[in-house]
């Protein structure tokens, strides 16, 4: 399959899905079940970092990212979810974080640029949860 869902840690604190080829949408379904049970074999947070190296299968992609995104936060462990879009469009953030509003997904979901910042972003929320 031209998908990997791995955890990147022992400890399983860090959830991995990266396509790699074109994949149809059933597939990237199939990939969002395998990360929602890989989410509910453990009791503490996780955070996943979605990587794309491919564009989006065709048609339009919003109600498949929805149902995937709903299915996500239902889980009570998800951390962040992050996706790593490496686009440096202002407006195409600006645009997606209307789309999460709108759709009722929770800040949960972000979009960055590099695989750096995703990593970052996980970094500080979780010194942050440890002090709280």
């Amino acid at each position: 399959m031209a998908m990997d869902v791995m955890w990147s840690d022992e400890q399983k604190t860090l959830l991995n899905v990266r396509i790699h080829g074109n994949v149809s949408w059933d597939q990237y379904h199939d990939m969002c079940d395998v990360a929602v049970t890989m989410l509910a074999s453990v009791p503490h947070r996780v955070d996943m970092i979605f990587q794309a190296e491919v564009d989006v299968p065709s048609g339009n992609p919003l109600p498949h990212f929805k149902r995937a995104s709903m299915r996500l936060q239902a889980a009570k462990n998800l951390g962040y979810c992050i996706s790593v879009v490496p686009i440096n469009i202002p407006l195409a953030r600006v645009f997606m974080s209307l789309i999460y509003r709108a759709y009722g997904i929770s800040n949960k979901f972000q979009n960055v640029y590099d695989l750096k910042e995703a990593q970052q972003m996980i970094a500080d929320s979780r010194a942050e949860q440890a002090f709280s």
